[in-house]
């Protein structure tokens, strides 16, 4: 069984931290609710932050991005 990526992993703000306080609340508990999903999936009980750059939970290809824990935040106006 193949697993079924969510609407917004298509979504290249997806992986943007966004700005807005609110939308970037609902950005995060979707990437959490993702990653659950992936990993309970792929029977991933824990990973690395190294070990999560090799899979493709964390960079879509496709659109050429990537969720990037050390890529600088936005700035707060």
């Amino acid at each position: 069984m193949s697993f079924v990526w969510p609407w917004q992993y298509s979504f290249p703000p997806f992986f943007t931290l966004q700005p807005n306080g609110e939308t970037r609340q609902k950005q995060l508990a979707a990437w959490c609710a993702l990653a659950l999903a992936y990993s309970q999936q792929h029977r991933l009980p824990a990973m690395t932050v190294r070990e999560a750059q090799d899979i493709p939970l964390f960079a879509n290809h496709r659109l050429q991005r990537i969720l990037c824990a050390r890529c600088p935040r936005p700035r707060r106006p």
